[in-house]
């Protein structure tokens, strides 16, 4: 090959290499190893790869390196480092403002990013290597780490409820698959199988010897225990579902009789379950199928005979007293009302149970007896015509269910405790004993001398930085760690089965906590970063306001900004104060609203907080970010801030800085000449970019720390994974914020996402985000979850409507216009359906439904091409398009009333139609799409009345734009989302707008677009959820439906 170079070309390359080599990071990977310990180099690799490292620079032999690195809590280091060339190597003398000092996981990120980054085919083959080494590690770890999972799935049939295992593995989103059933030697086998857990295996060993050949139930004391252990794992599903059965409170059960004709039908409800089964453990419980929940049943009943009573046949009314005398006889008068009674469960019997409990020599004693027309009988005891036997036996089953056994002799009225221990006797007394007594029950307790340990829970709250908290967790001035890393059986069990109490061993004693409190402390465990200890961890501010409240924790603020935080808070006069806006134009005249707006982004910003403004489009946030920003350079010593707008927003953020201010100074980073003022950025006040420029000169802003980063239209960042997202997630400042008149677009994560940049770890991870709020909220519509996330979230979500501030603003007609296909337009439409159907069975058939996704979006691509215009899949055809006849008719009158009119399409193709219809009509029109140049050119034609008639494709103008002049505007087609479709009407329906607005939607009757409407709904009732008081209602596609949004 060296034949065909000239002597020139070899000089040539011989510099390039030798340039290339003088470049290169002196220290080698051996020098580096040998500078940290292990387990610093892996961390500092860890923080290199999370891009950690927010500013660095070096001379160019690298023997002087000065970095900044950001920790894990929020905090910055900085580091220096010199490297001096010896005889013998290389000398390094490091320096870090951590604690450390030297020799710090900061330093080992910035000395492997330098190697990495500067050192040729080392730092190409760097990360390729490491992840074949990551993979070494795992296969030598496969036969410790099972492959696969045991899914145990609950089924209800004929009134009854089964659990299997299945065998399961993770499918490419990290969801378990529906897995496959045991092999019959593995159901039977005594040893753990392969690739399985050994404790999940344990489990369902235990269940299996509980029960005879066949299916399996749970029942009984065991049965209960059982189903405990089953929630913990997390993987215990009903049927085909694969989101988990979770623990939920109590419920009472009651009855009532319904009447049709001639049959009266017993129906036995729960307090808040619909679609119930119960489960025959004791005591008995209940599977909410609807909302995929269990909890206890409050009855002193049965599992089994609640099952029984459940399936009673309805009663005729000729026999109805005979067969309810029988009913009485067997549960006793009360416990059934009769159908002229409306009282509940126990309401006349259970006053009747008297309990005497007593401490002797042998432990624990309690007496049972019953009262009868005012006189106690011992259980059993009672006459004839008096005694109701069924209620005392379920009075006596729930004693023998809590651990009480009868005393020797046979006397069904005295009982003992199976379980003597001292934290078995503070359950029973503080509260199972008060528990009887809610029941109505008289309980009478004799002197015992139980301890009452309640342990004191103290939670030392500091600010950390950004807007998190660091908290130290002290039980009776001791750590927690221990409390959660307790293993003992017997507290395990007790622990189990206590509502109100959490225990735990302290020596040879023990220590009793609110089990409120260990729940929440749980749960901050689970979403959030422990630091250092378990004892300590930093949680969003967000959640000051609800521990304070917590009654069974003592909260202590050791921070001055806390406490002004939580007073503001409380106190909305203190916290709005209203702004200095000297820097805006003397015409400027903020509205109530927008002046509440900007007094809520200093809030934010006085305690180092970030958000959403998410006003409806047209209420003026970008009016209100200006006068903010005019507040925030009243201070001399304010730094720069970076506003990331879309490339169609540029001139319009430019134009509104040096209208509204006096003399903003905005740097405007667009177009190919922007190399000269990218050098000047930490001069300016404020720096206007675009995303996708901001891709592009990332280098440029990664060193900087900015007073504030402004990101409009912030849904351009809904996508976590997408590169923007994450540069932009990376950049450092004072206050981050969020404009956005649809933080929620399609779902939850979009949300996430944005608050991910302005508030970062407020929703913890994304698989606890996924897990505790998307499923529940988007998938079984619980609005418990719904209510969670908003109390989390809507301190840091400023959201008003046009409904609510701008009663100014005309009324706005929305006009739904239906239309039959024309004929051939028809026969094209359902000849393609079919054609469609049949391919999309097949492919669903053959890879499955995920796989067959682009087929799918392919096919319903075509169906919306055709209800537009056949033309739009198959130009020479000669068919026509009703909703360009409807068009060609009508906008000739629209115009000669005077009416200025926009109309939107997703298709560019949709637009040159009708363009070319607009011009057969001699019809003066302007046109918007994502090709067209000047666009500021294009937008003056139409506001400046040299059109009447403005084409626009969604994506080009759905944004941005003010175009108060149009009072008609017509959506050619519907788009998937209703926020999308409302943002381009409001290009339109805005403050400003003086005149009536009509919206006409054309849909297509019989047809995909039909089925669009509906998805609408259940996307916005996602927003409605959380921003408003109304319940949720979604719709999850399977193969069957995604077929039927095809179908006719």
């Amino acid at each position: 090959m060296s034949a065909n170079l000239s002597k020139n070309d070899l000089l040539a390359i011989f510099e390039e290499i030798k340039n290339e080599q003088a470049t290169q990071f002196p220290l080698s990977e051996r020098f580096i190893n040998k500078l940290f310990k292990p387990n610093v180099l892996a961390k500092g690799k860890e923080y290199y790869k999370n891009g950690k490292i927010t500013w660095l620079e070096h001379n160019s032999d690298f023997s002087v390196v000065d970095s900044t690195v950001q920790s894990d809590t929020g905090a910055s280091y900085n580091q220096r480092v010199e490297i001096s060339k010896l005889p013998t190597g290389y000398s390094v003398d490091t320096h870090c403002t951590c604690n450390i000092k030297t020799k710090c996981l900061h330093l080992a990120a910035i000395l492997l990013k330098l190697k990495i980054e500067h050192s040729g085919e080392y730092g190409e083959d760097y990360f390729i290597n490491d992840w074949f080494s990551e993979l070494s590690t795992l296969k030598s770890t496969e036969l410790t780490t099972p492959s696969q999972v045991l899914l145990f799935i609950l089924s209800v049939e004929n009134n009854k409820v089964f659990i299997s295992p299945k065998i399961a593995n993770y499918d490419k989103n990290q969801n378990y698959t529906l897995g496959r059933n045991l092999t019959d030697q593995q159901l039977n086998s005594f040893i753990t199988p392969n690739d399985l857990l050994e404790s999940d295996f344990r489990l369902y060993s235990w269940i299996r010897s509980q029960n005879a050949v066949g299916s399996l139930e749970l029942k009984g004391q065991w049965g209960f225990s059982a189903l405990q252990q089953l929630i913990a794992t997390e993987r215990l599903f009903l049927h085909r579902s694969r989101v988990a059965i979770k623990p939920q409170s109590g419920q009472s059960l009651s009855f009532n009789w319904q009447q049709e004709k001639e049959l009266t039908k017993l129906v036995v409800n729960l307090e808040q379950s619909k679609n119930w089964a119960v489960l025959k453990t004791t005591p008995p419980t209940y599977l909410d199928l609807d909302h995929l929940k269990v909890g206890r049943i409050r009855t002193p009943l049965s599992g089994d005979e609640i099952a029984h009573l459940q399936t009673m046949p309805a009663i005729h009314s000729a026999n109805f007293d005979r067969i309810y005398k029988q009913l009485a006889d067997n549960f006793g008068a009360g416990v059934i009302p009769h159908p002229t009674n409306t009282q509940s469960v126990l309401p006349q019997t259970a006053s009747n149970a008297v309990i005497k409990v007593s401490m002797g020599d042998a432990g624990l004693r309690l007496s049972l007896s019953f009262r009868y027309k005012n006189k106690n009988y011992p259980a059993g005891k009672a006459p004839n015509n008096l005694i109701n036997s069924a209620f005392e036996n379920t009075v006596t089953n729930e004693l023998v269910n809590l651990g009480f056994e009868f005393c020797k002799g046979g006397l069904q009225s005295e009982f003992t405790f199976n379980k003597q221990s001292a934290i078995h006797l503070h359950w029973l007394t503080y509260e199972v004993f008060p528990g009887f007594k809610e029941h109505g029950w008289k309980v009478t307790i004799g002197k015992m001398d139980i301890a009452n340990p309640q342990s004191e829970v103290s939670l030392i709250a500091n600010r950390a930085a950004g807007h998190q908290m660091h908290c130290k967790v002290l039980i009776n001035n001791s750590k927690l760690s221990h409390i959660f890393s307790n293993e003992d059986p017997l507290y395990q069990s007790l622990n189990r089965q206590s509502q109100l109490f959490h225990y735990y061993p302290v020596g040879r004693q023990f220590g009793v906590i609110n089990k409120s409190a260990i729940n929440l402390l749980t749960d901050f465990k689970q979403r959030f970063e422990f630091v250092k200890t378990r004892d300590e961890f930093n949680i969003p501010l967000s959640y000051l306001p609800e521990l304070v409240k917590h009654t069974a924790i003592n909260v202590e603020l050791h921070d001055d900004s806390l406490e002004r935080y939580l007073e503001e808070l409380n106190n909305t006069d203190k916290a709005m104060l209203s702004v200095s806006l000297h820097g805006l134009n003397e015409s400027v005249e903020l509205r109530e609203y927008q002046q509440q707006g900007v007094d809520w982004l200093s809030f934010l910003k006085r305690h180092k907080l970030g958000g959403i403004l998410a006003d409806d489009m047209g209420l003026g946030k970008t009016l209100q970010v200006i006068a903010f920003l005019t507040s925030t350079y009243n201070r001399p010593q304010a730094g720069p801030t970076l506003i990331v707008c879309p490339t169609s927003l540029v001139s319009n953020w430019q134009n509104e800085i040096i209208k509204f201010t006096k003399g903003l100074k905005v740097i405007t980073i667009f177009g190919a000449n922007r190399n000269e003022p990218l050098k000047h950025l930490a001069q300016a006040q404020c720096i206007l970019t675009t995303y996708p420029l901001l891709k592009r000169d990332i280098a440029y802003y990664s060193p900087l720390y900015f007073e504030n980063i402004i990101l409009d239209e912030a849904q351009y960042i809904k996508n976590d994974t997408a590169q923007v997202s994450r540069l932009v997630k990376r950049l450092n400042a004072d206050f981050k914020l969020c404009l956005s008149g649809t933080p929620i677009e399609n779902n939850l994560l979009e949300l996430k996402s944005l608050l991910d940049f302005a508030m970062p770890s407020l929703l913890g991870s994304q698989a606890h985000f996924k897990q505790h709020f998307q499923t529940p909220i988007e998938r079984e519509a619980d609005m418990e979850r719904a209510e969670q996330l908003k109390a989390l979230i809507m301190p840091f979500i400023m959201r008003r409507t046009k409904a609510q501030v701008a009663q100014e603003l005309p009324q706005k007609t929305e006009i739904t216009k239906e239309f039959e296909f024309e004929p051939k337009q028809k026969e094209m439409y359902q000849g393609i359906t079919r054609a469609l159907e049949e391919k999309l069975i097949d492919l669903f058939a053959e890879q499955g439904v995920q796989k067959s996704k682009l087929a799918f979006l392919e096919a319903l691509l075509k169906l919306r091409q055709i209800c537009c215009h056949p033309k739009l899949i198959e130009p020479d055809t000669q068919a026509g398009s009703a909703k360009l006849e409807w068009l060609s008719t009508h906008l000739p009158l629209m115009l000669s009333l005077g009416r200025k009119v926009i109309i939107f399409s997703q298709f560019t193709s949709a637009l040159d139609l009708i363009a070319k219809q607009l011009n057969e009509l001699n019809i003066n029109f302007s046109l918007l799409t994502g090709q067209t140049r000047h666009r500021d050119k294009v937008i003056d034609e139409f506001t400046s009345g040299k059109t009447s008639v403005f084409l626009i494709s969604l994506k080009a103008g759905g944004t941005g734009l003010n175009l108060t002049q149009a009072d008609t505007v017509i959506h050619f087609d519907p788009w998937w989302n209703p926020a999308v479709e409302k943002q381009a009407t409001d290009r339109a329906y805005r403050i400003g707008q003086t005149n009536p607005v009509f919206v006409y939607k054309l849909i297509m009757s019989h047809s995909i677009e039909q089925k669009v409407f509906k998805m609408q709904e259940d996307k916005q009732a996602l927003v409605d959820a959380l921003f408003t008081d109304k319940s949720m209602s979604f719709t999850q596609f399977d193969e069957q439906q995604m077929l039927s949004l095809i179908k006719n």
